[in-house]
């Protein structure tokens, strides 16, 4: 049997066919935002809408006290899990994407994952310094009624 050698770039097409074949057979884990967010609105997220909104970096503090207000009236209650993307806040992060399956192949394992809550402090004047979340995904209750929302402070 007469075989001639590869040359170094049909090698490597061959390998990296080789390597995306085998990525791409390998179980997509399941995004923890995802479940968490579904498990929390006991909802389907592909059924649901998402509404954005930004806002100037400038409104960020009166985002937070709008939050704390809405958040200090008795029976609602919020979680904060916090949001670590694969670029920091190079790259926006949206609901979309925290709940959306990871992709196969070799650029894959690139979604945003769970990590610490950030925050900012704003300095307001005469010494008065605002603590303000900076990357958080909010699990907001109100008895029954569910709500999640993502706070992403881009500069």
């Amino acid at each position: 049997m007469d075989v001639s050698p590869l040359s170094p770039g049909e090698f490597g097409a061959a390998f990296k066919g080789f390597l995306e074949q085998a990525v791409s057979q390998a179980p997509v884990p399941e995004p923890v935002f995802l479940r968490r967010i579904r498990d929390h609105l006991d909802a389907e997220l592909a059924h649901l809408a998402i509404l954005s909104e930004e806002f100037d970096a400038s409104d960020h503090p009166n985002l937070q006290l709008a939050l704390d207000a809405y958040l200090a009236v008795e029976g609602r209650s919020a979680e904060l899990i916090g949001v670590t993307g694969p670029h920091g806040r190079f790259m926006g992060i949206n609901l979309a994407d925290l709940v959306t399956a990871g992709r196969p192949g070799l650029m894959g394992g690139m979604e945003p994952t769970e990590g610490p809550v950030e925050y900012t402090n704003f300095h307001l004047g005469d010494d008065e310094v605002l603590r303000c979340v900076q990357s958080a995904v909010v699990l907001i209750a109100d008895g029954d009624s569910r709500l999640a929302a993502v706070l992403i402070l881009a500069w």
